[in-house]
């Protein structure tokens, strides 16, 4: 689950649970051709009681 709704939301899963997209407005900035971005992923279990918060 996004930390910050605003600037991403929820992911789509496919249908085997493998694969996470998610679509997000870009920036642009005149003075760089080259945009970075960095985000921090979690992956847990949702067997037993893994995950409850997610």
């Amino acid at each position: 689950c996004p930390v910050d709704g605003e600037i991403m939301g929820q992911f789509t899963y496919s249908e085997d649970k493998t694969e996470a997209k998610v679509n997000f407005q870009a920036h642009k900035f005149p003075y760089t051709a080259s945009v970075y971005y960095q985000c921090n992923v979690r992956l847990c279990s949702k067997h037993g009681e893994g995950c409850e918060d997610t």
